[in-house]
């Protein structure tokens, strides 16, 4: 193919200023503080083709991002501005494809051979399986996932240590299984996914591979930087030394993901050890209102790890937030429906999004659309009705009403563990259908092997015990108590992992769809009707449906209408996250993620009352919504709303009026939302400080 590079002209041809800062800067190291919808992938993108435009040699270039998507749009990207393919690219990828890079060509250095095994996720599980197994460890709480999940949290906090530091009996365990685990990689010349971060990192110690890629790669460029970990930062830095050419591109106020072992304080360790950095910030906002992107600040503006930057755009001003306070959870999701079926007349169903802070808080939406014909997808998560452990408790709820039922009584055999494992089921299904017997006969009759034999009827004995409960109990008891009594609860418990809490919030939700059927003849199967009857929607075609899902899973999208809710203390910021200040500046960031997907419209909801697991609760207005000044709202619904709204907007070093002290000026502010205190300076008085709710203040 010719070559037809793009001029620099052209390159830089409709960026703004600071993009074209950014993009212009190619020696010395960058950091680039990029806003919500600030057009950072363009940046990042045409700043490899200014490299390469400027005579830089592409394969010195190295741009590593997250998900193996956002690498290949780069790819793509850089491509067509260049306007034409090379014999050698820039390295564009991921950090682990990275890795296995490296790994590839360097693996004898730490006793592997170049054809190293990857063991993925599935692969892992099944090793701590059989690691288990072979030690005959039983106990419940030692479950491959959360095993898996605390070696990885530690192995990147600590580096690859012969012994992962902590205290107890699980840790105990833990070390025992990491040992052989390691082992076991050692001898099958496999490495994991932690492996492809920490590997490289330890081989940058060393002369010849650290030369090598100092040497190679001239200019870093990392994207998403506010989510890298502490290794993948090491890397980088490192890998920059000799040529000091490091650009990372990310936003403070986006960084989300502290339980994926993302640290936010790399973003403010950047200038620590490259002081000559140059920082450039891009604020202008391509995508959102004027009125989303001032509702957005003043609630990030809180948070006190963070860079300053307050986004602006050319669109319009918009329309104000709306909120809406629901009676229950129940009203939230109707209000939310009719807003969706009123708008849909003039708008496709992919213009609109519902966000909520847990994947539990989807169900009430997902009845309330089903009920209008609406469809939906749930995205990065699955409906609420397909997930395992609702279909799990829905199991045994089955095998409770249908002693017989031969699917749901293989489902939950085992689930939890009880021993008895896929060659014991066989048997027991094979002997039913040789001797005629249906399979709560067969269960007691069964020919098996004593100890199997015990568990069975162990089974059998906790089955009856249920039936009988289900006929004394309200069905939501019975299903709080059935959770209990199987050790399902129990078993997600001692996992002690944030998937297995977010099952447990699932199963309390499942509880308060049984309140419902409470008194209700024959509630138990009606419930279990209705379960099976919501899991099945027709199929529509990708963009015909409303999305649903997590704030988690809404960062980098972006929607014309936006629904946020469960806007309470306890969901949002979620009550997991209220025992640190870093955990409630992570929940405030979300909330900004949130609010940042949204174009054109912007819903908040929250609930008066919510049941919760079981019985109606109530819970406060969450705080972020008193960040919020009064300007940019309206309220709709008839329940009366208490909710405080920040009044005034307060600058450091504006005059104001006071009608008793008069003219003056605000030296500082102190405290948020509703605490807001002003630091004035009168002409007449000196200084007083007062709060800014009951001040009486003008402006000017």
């Amino acid at each position: 193919m010719k070559k037809t590079l793009t001029s620099i002209e052209d390159l830089l041809a409709g960026l703004n200023e600071p993009q074209k800062e950014a993009v212009t800067f190619i020696s010395g190291p960058l950091l680039i503080l990029a806003g919500a919808g600030s057009g950072k992938t363009r940046v990042i993108t045409h700043r490899v083709a200014y490299l390469i435009a400027s005579g830089e040699a592409p394969e010195g270039i190295l741009g590593l991002t997250f998900t193996n998507k956002a690498a290949q749009e780069m790819k793509n990207r850089v491509a067509h501005l260049i306007g034409y393919k090379w014999h050698n690219p820039p390295f564009l990828s991921t950090f682990h494809s990275f890795g296995l890079w490296v790994m590839r060509r360097f693996a004898n250095m730490l006793g592997y051979t170049p054809d190293f095994s990857v063991y993925d996720d599935s692969d892992q599980v099944a090793l701590v399986k059989q690691i288990l197994k072979e030690m005959g460890i039983e106990d419940r709480r030692f479950s491959p996932r959360p095993i898996l999940a605390t070696m990885s949290k530690l192995r990147m906090a600590q580096g690859d240590p012969g012994e992962l530091k902590g205290e107890g009996k699980w840790m105990d365990v833990v070390n025992l299984i990491y040992a052989r685990y390691r082992e076991f990689l050692r001898q099958n010349n496999a490495m994991d996914f932690d492996d492809l971060i920490l590997y490289p990192l330890r081989l940058l110690e060393e002369e010849p591979v650290r030369k090598f890629l100092q040497g190679r790669f001239h200019h870093i460029m990392v994207d998403e930087y506010q989510d890298t970990n502490p290794p993948q930062y090491q890397i980088v830095s490192i890998m920059a030394r000799k040529h000091r050419n490091l650009c990372v591109v990310g936003d403070d106020d986006q960084s989300i993901y502290s339980w994926r072992g993302a640290d936010v304080r790399n973003v403010f360790l950047f200038e620590r050890d490259f002081p000559e950095a140059k920082v450039v910030k891009l604020e202008e906002n391509y995508r959102s209102t004027q009125i989303i992107l001032d509702a957005a600040w003043h609630v990030i503006r809180e948070n006190t790890l963070r860079k300053e930057k307050r986004l602006f755009t050319a669109n319009p001003q918009g329309e104000r937030i709306t909120l809406y306070v629901a009676t229950d959870e129940k009203n939230e999701a109707r209000y939310v429906v009719s807003k969706i079926k009123e708008m849909s007349k003039v708008r496709p169903l992919s213009h609109f999004a519902v966000f909520y802070r847990t994947n539990a808080q989807s169900r009430p939406l997902e009845e309330a659309l089903s009920k209008e014909g609406i469809p939906y997808q749930v995205v990065g998560g699955l409906r609420f009705y397909d997930r395992k452990e609702i279909k799990d408790i829905i199991a045994y709820l089955r095998l409770v009403e249908n002693p017989n039922d031969t699917l749901a009584f293989r489902r939950v055999i085992n689930t939890p563990k009880r021993g008895l494992g896929e060659r014991t089921v066989e048997r027991v299904l094979h002997f039913c259908e040789q001797e005629g017997l249906p399979l709560w006969e067969g269960l007691k009759r069964a020919e098996v092997p004593s100890a199997q034999r015990a568990r069975l009827l162990s089974f059998v004995s906790l089955l009856e015990e249920l039936q009988a409960a289900s006929k004394e109990m309200p069905l939501s008891r019975f299903v709080d108590h059935l959770m209990g009594a199987t050790g399902y609860i129990q078993a997600l418990e001692a996992e002690g992992t944030i998937e297995a809490e977010a099952r447990m919030e699932n199963l309390r939700e499942l509880v308060n769809v049984a309140v419902e059927y409470d008194h209700v003849e024959n509630g138990l199967r009606e419930f279990i009707d209705r379960a099976s009857l919501t899991t099945s929607q027709d199929e529509r075609k990708e963009g015909l449906r409303v999305t649903l899902m997590t704030l988690h899973s809404a960062k980098g999208l972006e929607f014309p209408v936006v629904f946020m809710v469960g806007m309470e203390e306890g969901f949002l910021p979620h009550a997991l996250s209220m025992e640190s200040l870093a955990s409630l500046e992570e929940e405030r960031r979300l909330c900004y993620v949130g609010f940042t997907r949204a174009k054109d419209l912007l819903f908040l909801t929250y609930a008066k009352k919510r049941l919760y697991y079981g019985s109606h609760r109530t819970f406060p207005p969450s705080r972020f919504l008193r960040s919020i000044p009064q300007r940019l709202v309206k309220r709709e619904g008839k329940t009366p709303d208490t909710t405080p709204f920040t009044q005034e907007e307060w600058r450091v070093g504006e005059p104001v009026f006071h009608p008793a002290f008069g003219p003056g000026r605000v030296k500082a502010l102190e405290g948020s939302g509703t605490t807001l205190k002003l630091r004035v300076r009168f002409d007449r008085v000196g200084e007083k400080l007062l709060l800014a709710r009951l001040a009486r203040l003008k402006k000017g």
